[in-house]
């Protein structure tokens, strides 16, 4: 197995690294993961979100593996016999992927820009899906580019044979597409889903470095009531396959993982100050893009080594940087001296005439110049569901809860905001 390396975190105590994970750590790319704040300018309004995605991706992957751990000493004859494995193949496979999860779940944010999610508006068209491009679709280039001599080293994978592949694909949705309906797209469900190992970290990791308690939810209740559920096509849903699940006598820790998120998008991912300096960030990048060689004013496409390269060289620091430098651009000027624009009207969605003509009245005293769609969309997506495991019935979270039902179905907020004029607050 080689030196094992420990590193404490605040939320699982330590986080063992094999020599294989700690070479993919000490990379410069990763390392870089150091100079990206997790929650971009959350610091605005929280002082102490000033966490980064480095200790973020550490966390993921040990909660990964408690997850996998759980699911495979708890459901490996259901595993083996869906897959069909016979006792060598399933011995051969449970150690593989276990791998191949912990570094997945280590790698799986190593694409994201500056300022993490605030960047994603500024990635360019990709021509062959019409779609821009994700911070995953870099997460997957960044892999393949500096990190596919490493995973795929025989010595450092403890002869796995793990290729750069296996761990794309439980990252990358489009490759996982291509497995149909593999053992690769069972275990994507512990990197990508309503119940990853993503949101349960960030949920703890936030609300602890914050100070608030809407993020917290029984984080070993919600691992020991992890299940597998065997599901057929309905009528009414077309999902089928193997999935993972929360057995019915855990409802309750799904329900509270559900309003952790709900709480957390509402009072801090999507607070009017917080989002108002995302708006203002992605205008300064505007503003500062071309003056280091991007003159379309967007990130460079993760489709060449040069350009992952050239995009690789760009973090908050290097971004604040030049926000200090640039005494041309206004949004750098407000980011400088904390004047961001006011909140001046909310409605629901949509508004009506009523909410139109307030804003027309508004308008007439400053522009109203950014609208704010709501986080419902963000924080839960209803075509990714939370399964309940009850006896032999396998239903929703919301068919099993109502007030999850009824958050769900929320009206959305959108918030109005004015340029105004603000006087400097250094």
């Amino acid at each position: 197995m080689g030196k094992v390396k420990q590193i404490r975190d605040v939320i699982y105590g330590f986080i063992e690294l094999d020599e294989q994970e700690q070479a993919i750590v000490n990379h410069p790319v990763f390392q870089r993961l150091r100079h990206i704040r997790q929650l971009a300018f959350t610091e605005m309004v929280y002082p102490g979100a000033c966490h980064t995605r480095f200790e973020h991706s550490l966390g993921v992957m040990q909660m990964a593996t408690n997850m996998y751990d759980h699911i495979m000493d708890h459901f490996a004859d259901k595993i083996k016999g869906y897959f069909s494995f016979n006792d060598s193949q399933f011995s051969r496979e449970k150690s593989f992927f276990r791998k191949v999860v912990r570094l997945a779940a280590l790698l799986h944010d190593i694409g994201h820009a500056p300022f993490s999610h605030v960047g994603e508006d500024l990635m360019p068209m990709n021509q062959s899906s019409g779609k821009p491009f994700k911070h995953e679709d870099y997460s997957i280039a960044a892999i393949k580019y500096f990190f596919k001599d490493i995973i795929e080293d025989s010595q450092l994978a403890n002869r796995f044979s793990i290729k750069v592949t296996d761990v794309t694909t439980l990252i990358d949705e489009k490759e996982a597409a291509l497995y149909g309906q593999s053992i690769h797209l069972f275990f994507r469900q512990i990197i990508s889903s309503q119940l990853d190992a993503d949101r349960a970290d960030y949920l703890l990791r936030d609300s602890l470095h914050i100070g608030v308690s809407y993020g917290h939810y029984d984080l070993p209740r919600l691992v020991n009531c992890l299940s597998v559920v065997k599901k057929e096509s309905s009528y009414e849903d077309e999902q089928s396959g193997l999935f993972l699940a929360i057995d019915v006598k855990g409802l309750y820790v799904a329900e509270s993982l559900v309003i952790a998120r709900y709480q957390m998008f509402n009072q801090v991912y999507f607070h009017k100050v917080r989002r108002i300096y995302d708006y203002h960030i992605a205008e300064a990048l505007k503003e500062i893009f071309p003056l280091i060689g991007h003159e379309s004013k967007m990130f460079p496409p993760p489709d060449s080594e040069a350009a992952i390269i050239s995009y690789m060289k760009m973090d908050d620091w290097s971004v604040l940087g030049a926000i200090h430098s640039n005494q041309e651009g206004e949004h750098c000027r407000r980011i400088r001296e904390r004047c961001h624009y006011k909140r001046v009207f909310t409605t629901q969605d949509p508004p009506n005439d009523s909410d139109y003509n307030q804003i027309a009245e508004l308008e007439k005293k400053h522009p109203v110049h950014y609208v704010d769609q709501s986080a419902r969309t963000s924080w839960y997506k209803p075509d990714k569901q939370i399964w309940i495991m009850d006896g032999e019935k396998v239903t929703t979270l919301q068919a099993q809860s109502p007030f999850i039902k009824g958050i769900l179905t929320e009206p959305a907020r959108i918030v109005f905001y004015t340029v105004g004029d603000c006087e400097s607050r250094r």
